[in-house]
């Protein structure tokens, strides 16, 4: 009984991933691109496509598709929620929150910082464009480490949660 709960806990982690990407899949569509690789990986994944006459608008919004389609589907899931009451919902609607949060801070890895860059790219060019990303994904990377920290303090220091946040940190 234990595994199976576990399992399906790790499919509504996941399923807010695969939400994520599917938003990125629909923009890109949209923005008559292709799609050349995707992968999904526990905590993320990443969709790799063309860019043939893609102008900043279409890839601002490919990027900013997955956290919409995340928002879109938390919003709807939580109607559901009020007449079918389950812990795997709600797994569900927060996965598909945390990933749209985490996606929204401007980390150089994830869509905020690729929303960040576009956005001074095309305000004042690369050379400043690459400068303000990297001060961005500083003060984001300082944010999640005061998070990962309160987060240990509220829960004891949990080893399990010591562990997962080493393995989070390390390089990829």
């Amino acid at each position: 009984m234990l595994v199976s709960e576990g399992v399906t806990a790790f499919a509504c982690i996941i399923s807010g991933a695969v939400v994520h990407e599917l938003g990125h899949a629909f923009f890109i569509f949209s923005q008559k691109q292709k799609i050349t690789n995707i992968e999904i990986l526990p905590f993320g994944g990443v969709i790799s496509h063309t860019v043939e006459g893609l102008s900043y608008e279409g890839e601002m919004a490919i990027c900013a598709g997955g956290i919409f389609f995340n928002l879109v589907f938390a919003f709807v899931s939580s109607f559901f929620l009020t007449w079918y009451k389950s812990e795997y919902l709600l797994l569900f609607i927060f996965s598909c929150l945390f990933f749209a949060v985490i996606n929204l801070i401007p980390l150089k890895t994830n869509d905020g910082g690729r929303l960040a860059f576009l956005s001074a790219l095309k305000k004042r060019g690369e050379e400043y464009a690459e400068k303000a990303v990297k001060y961005y994904s500083l003060f984001g990377m300082i944010f999640l480490l005061a998070l990962a920290g309160y987060i240990l303090y509220l829960s004891g220091f949990n080893n399990g949660l010591c562990i997962f946040f080493l393995l989070a940190a390390l390089p990829k």
